[in-house]
């Protein structure tokens, strides 16, 4: 069987073209595996993913290369002989551009500043790239950037060439090719870059439009690199358009003074929080005082139990009031509330050992709520989602009294 004709080589930008059935396997679920004599539908490869589109009326949802045939993978039956094939268009031009830009990318990289690329991933949410370097600052993000949109205003010829293994001296090369490929795809960008590749790519630099860094982190010995072209820089731009445009009217401040704006009001709003926290202290002092005195006026032997439901408390305030009770000798059964979030948070302390421990008081008072909690015998934390507070408690002290009583 002669190798399936790969029109998308010929042509990038054909979108629609026939081709005769020269196999066809039904699989599970109403799917087929259909070879043709010839295909516009770039396959997975290279980082780059697979076209889809249809063939007749038939959904093609996977093309991938087995066993040195392309094999596209349709949600129906698409018939037999001659059929007609029809690319989404949009997913090819998107990839058409991304992988472009990761070409001009990578080839200022290793010219400016000697970092090669040694990983691609091309997805629908993201475009990415490792590469050789120790670190990168803003500033060199920024001039990396800058040179790569020079490139592309330019509108330079990017073009794709099959050479022989023996002519490939010819050409200065950013990598390497495999030694096992006897016929290799070049694709160069003008004055920028030239590699082995067999993806999809724009004719001139300028169709990429718009390349935009928006990310980097350390991954081991190199740096990744999240960026997008094109329609997809449109996008995200678009996205933090209307972001910026909405923080400027919710804080009265032209775009250019948000974020001066938005500092200023986490500025007041730590203040706040400070001085909440400062007030809840000296309520704690005074509510844990008052609670400990009503205790010891039972005169009970036992150590006493104080529990108290709060409502939009951290877990840092539940330490602190309860570290005050069981200062004064007392068990604290703490819940809080959150309103916004529905979720129960709570917290059981005691001063010494107890005939049942802090953690087991708690797996007990939650297991028929659905909770989960941790914690040792004289500290336990734990929560769920929904739940009435002061049932919870009250089946804690239940269980306390039950254990007494033993």
């Amino acid at each position: 069987m002669l190798p399936t004709e790969k029109l998308y080589y010929q042509d990038a930008y054909l979108r629609e073209f026939t081709a005769q059935v020269t196999s066809k396997t039904a699989l599970a679920d109403g799917k087929f595996a259909v070879v043709l004599d010839r295909t516009a539908f770039y396959p997975e490869g290279g980082g780059q993913p697979c076209d889809l589109g249809t063939l007749n009326a038939a959904q093609v949802i996977d093309v991938r290369t087995i066993n040195d045939e392309i094999v596209h993978t349709t949600a129906g039956d698409p018939g037999d002989g001659l059929l007609t094939g029809r690319l989404d268009w949009r997913r090819r031009f998107d990839h058409m551009q991304q992988h472009s830009g990761e070409h001009i990318l990578s080839g200022i990289l290793l010219a400016n500043y000697q970092a090669e690329n040694v990983g691609f991933h091309l997805s629908p949410a993201s475009c990415q790239i490792d590469v050789t370097l120790p670190s990168l600052t803003a500033e060199q993000a920024t001039a990396i950037e800058d040179a790569a949109n020079a490139a592309i205003f330019a509108n330079l010829p990017v073009t794709g060439r099959f050479v022989e293994q023996t002519d490939l001296s010819a050409y200065r090369l950013r990598k390497e090719p495999g030694k096992e490929f006897l016929q290799i795809r070049l694709v160069s960008v003008e004055d920028c870059d030239c590699c082995p590749c067999g993806g999809t790519h724009v004719s001139r630099t300028g169709e990429v439009g718009l390349l935009k860094i928006r990310s980097w982190e350390k991954r081991k010995q190199n740096i990744r690199l999240d960026f997008v072209c094109g329609g997809r820089a449109l996008d995200d731009y678009r996205q933090k358009h209307e972001l910026a445009r909405a923080l400027s009217s919710r804080f009265s401040a032209p775009v250019e003074g948000t974020l001066a704006a938005v500092e200023r009001t986490l500025e007041k709003l730590a203040a706040t929080q400070s001085q909440l926290a400062a007030s809840r202290k000296s309520y704690h002092e005074e509510l844990a005082a008052r609670l400990l005195a009503e205790a010891a006026n039972h005169g009970s032997g036992d150590l006493p139990v104080i529990s108290r439901v709060f409502v939009n408390y951290s877990a840092a305030d539940l330490q602190d009031f309860a570290a005050r009770i069981t200062a004064g000798g007392a068990i604290c059964l703490l819940a809080a509330d959150d309103n916004d979030g529905g979720r129960t948070s709570l917290l059981f302390a005691a001063p010494t050992a107890t005939p049942l421990p802090m953690n087991e008081l708690l797996k007990q008072t939650l297991s028929p709520f659905g909770g989960k909690g941790g914690g040792n015998a004289l500290s336990a934390q734990g929560g769920l989602q929904g739940g009435d507070a002061e049932i919870i408690l009250s089946s804690a002290r239940k269980l306390l009294e039950l254990k007494k009583q033993e």
